[in-house]
């Protein structure tokens, strides 16, 4: 039996007895191998030199009618120069199609970046540029889009897995406030005795429900988080294991995995906005406590803010000349927190599952404002370069290219394919295309009511369409339209020296005041929650990043003479 043949016998497509019914007409004892596909078992008449299959003569007949195929040399058997023996069965793509099943992938379009089966190609990429796999995979696992591919599979994979403990310890703490609102109940039962017993069943139904409803939130994400970390794995696991010399597996599999990827990114960002869990605890009524009524609640579940110390960083790296001036800070995921540092002119990477800094780039001159620009890059503003600098954060700090714009910007949020970014002396707002052209430019003396002096700090509000602003001489938080309009404003006794503007996922806004060490909270219409002060020793706070699933908040100080002071990040809990 030949090679193919029993590679294909070994997946389970053809029977070992079905290859003994050769005729003197067939071609080297062949099946037709679409036939095969489909579970039928027809001799081979001819074979596509294009294709490198056998066919017998209904699956000739329609090769030859198809646009797709129909200019393809076709040998009969006396042309046919490749014995059955002589094909590597080590570098046949076997791997079928999802959207027509048993056909197996044999093309790529190029114009899609897609690959697919010979259906897949005539029913939607009739038009397009496409290739064989054997063609287009030759050398393709030495390329760098399949090492970047490996690279996202594994540091998606791994942000899976810290959901997976962050999920974890989430369910932990759900249990712990559950059992301490039962204590809470119990105790309060034991005071008022009989009483209690009528009342009682009432809001343990009500904290019983709130946790039925976080826990079976918290499972569903749970089961999805474990479906795509085994998914990923799998995916990882058949590119490390594959052969070498399977080059067409590899690069199939490398391109599913990486059309995959965008969906699981996607369902990443869901997951991230549905992980967050409410905080709740017990508070007796002051009714129940002073009269027993057979009408008095017992209490009532409240949902409240709360914010505690945890402990600091200490950023300053060896390659630091002098003590760091922490600018400005971004989140890559859940576990990768980056620093502009104005004073040692650095981008600098910390891991903060260890506290340690990861990688570190040196910069031309001063960085201000970074804002994200994927889960891997980062994009820092140099205002005396007039430039804003693309740096590929993992694996290594390496800058990608400077976009040369024409003034020098500070502040700087990025979002779907447009940067905001602020400039000072005088104050303006600009809204830029990724080449660094202005799109939208806002200045105070084109809207009313706006005084722009020194917007330090933006970020794009929650529409995408309008622009969140930090007035450091102002005192002022506004949101403005990009085309100038102001939809909210808000001014405050303790708000002085605004700073950093950051918008959480869950639509709550945190703004720095530096001149009051204070971290004010503040709802999406820039109506006042809270203000982070107590407890946490911050001093002249400039800049911040807030972790979602982990609920941290990360603040850096700028301290005039503050010595070591600047090189520390403090690390909250804080349940927004």
């Amino acid at each position: 039996m030949s090679q193919l043949t029993t590679h294909l016998t070994y997946m389970g497509l053809i029977n070992d007895s079905l290859f003994n019914t050769s005729t003197s007409d067939d071609i080297n004892g062949s099946l037709c191998e679409p036939c095969i596909r489909a579970r039928k078992w027809t001799t081979a008449r001819g074979y596509c030199q294009n294709c490198e299959e056998f066919l017998c003569m209904d699956c000739l007949t329609v090769h030859n009618n198809l646009r797709l195929t129909r200019s393809h040399t076709i040998l009969d058997k006396h042309q046919t120069p490749i014995q059955r023996e002589n094909i590597s069965t080590s570098d046949i793509c076997v791997q079928i199609c999802k959207a027509h099943r048993p056909e197996i992938i044999k093309y790529f379009c190029k114009d899609h970046e897609v690959p697919g089966c010979t259906d897949c190609m005539t029913l939607n990429h009739t038009s397009c540029t496409k290739c064989r796999i054997q063609d287009v995979s030759v050398g393709f696992t030495e390329t760098n889009e399949f090492k970047s591919v490996k690279e996202s599979l594994n540091i998606l994979l791994d942000q899976l897995k810290r959901m997976k403990k962050d999920l974890k310890e989430n369910v932990e703490t759900m249990d712990e406030m559950f059992e301490n609102v039962k204590k809470e109940i119990a105790s309060l039962r034991l005071l008022i005795s009989q009483h209690l017993d009528m009342i009682e069943e009432d809001v343990t139904d009500k904290v019983t429900e709130v946790k039925k409803k976080e826990e079976a939130k918290l499972k569903k994400l749970v089961a999805e988080n474990e479906a795509m970390t085994s998914e990923l794995a799998e995916m990882l696991r058949t590119i490390e294991d594959a052969s070498v010399d399977n080059v067409n597996s590899i690069f199939v599999t490398s391109k599913i995995a990486k059309l995959r990827m965008v969906e699981m990114k996607n369902d990443l960002k869901r997951i991230r906005k549905l992980v967050s869990l409410k905080t709740y605890k017990f508070c007796p009524s002051d009714e129940i406590e002073s009269l027993l009524s057979a009408n008095t609640r017992l209490g009532q579940l409240t949902f409240e803010f709360s914010y505690s110390w945890i402990e600091n960083i200490n950023i300053k790296s060896e390659a630091s000349k002098v003590n760091c001036l922490l600018v400005d800070s971004v989140l890559l995921g859940s576990d990768r927190l980056v620093f502009s540092d104005g004073c040692n002119n650095m981008i600098l990477s910390v891991d903060l599952e260890n506290h340690s800094i990861v990688s570190r780039y040196s910069t031309s001159s001063q960085p201000r404002g970074i804002t994200a620009l994927s889960q891997t890059q980062v994009a820092v503003t140099l205002p005396a370069e007039q430039k804003i600098a693309v740096v590929q954060i993992v694996p290594t700090n390496t800058i990608l290219h400077n976009i040369q714009v024409s003034c020098s910007y500070y502040g700087i949020s990025y979002k779907n394919g447009m940067f905001a970014a602020s400039r000072i002396n005088p104050g303006r707002i600009d809204v830029l295309n990724m080449d660094g052209t202005v799109l939208h430019e806002i200045v105070d003396t084109n809207v009313k009511d706006l005084t722009l002096e020194r917007p330090i700090f933006v970020t794009f509000g929650a529409d995408y369409e309008s622009i969140i602003v930090s007035d450091f001489s102002t005192n002022k938080v506004s949101i403005i339209t990009f085309e100038g309009q102001i939809l909210h404003s808000y001014t405050h006794d303790d708000l002085i020296g605004p700073c950093k503007v950051l918008l959480t996922t869950g639509g709550v806004l945190l703004v720095c005041a530096r001149g009051s060490d204070s971290i004010h909270v503040l709802s999406r219409d820039l109506r006042q929650r809270a203000i982070i002060r107590d407890g946490l020793n911050i001093v002249n706070p400039r800049g911040l990043s807030y972790c979602d699933i982990r609920r941290k908040l990360y603040i850096c100080n700028d301290t005039v003479g503050g010595g070591d002071r600047n090189n520390i990040v403090h690390v909250c809990n804080v349940g927004l």
